[in-house]
C-alpha cells in the first residue's frame, strides 16, 4: 500500500534550520518500516524544489479549487522508499 504525505508545514520562526528535512526522514523510515513502497504528497510550487532534492518526481500538475478558491499550481510528486 502506498502513503500520502499530507500538511507537512514548518513555521517561518523555524525555517532553514533542517526541521522539514529531520520530518521527511522520519517519514521515509517509518514507512519503510511499514513496508510502504512509495509515498505521494500535493506540494505548493515553493515546496517542490524541497521534495525534488529528497528523491520526489513530479507526476502531474494541478489546479484545484479549495473553499472556492483557485490554487495556481500544485504538483503530484512522487517518492519510491
Amino acid at each position: 500500500m502506498d502513503g500520502d504525505l499530507d500538511m507537512m508545514f514548518v513555521s517561518p520562526r523555524h525555517q532553514r534550520r533542517g526541521v522539514a528535512q529531520q520530518l521527511l526522514a522520519c517519514v521515509k523510515a517509518q514507512s519503510r518500516s511499514n513496508g510502504t513502497p512509495t509515498l505521494y504528497a500535493n506540494v505548493s510550487i515553493a515546496a517542490r524544489p524541497f521534495f525534488e532534492r529528497f528523491g520526489f518526481r513530479v507526476e502531474a500538475e494541478q489546479h484545484p479549487v479549495l473553499r472556492g478558491v483557485q490554487h495556481r499550481c500544485l504538483w503530484k510528486v512522487r517518492g519510491c522508499l
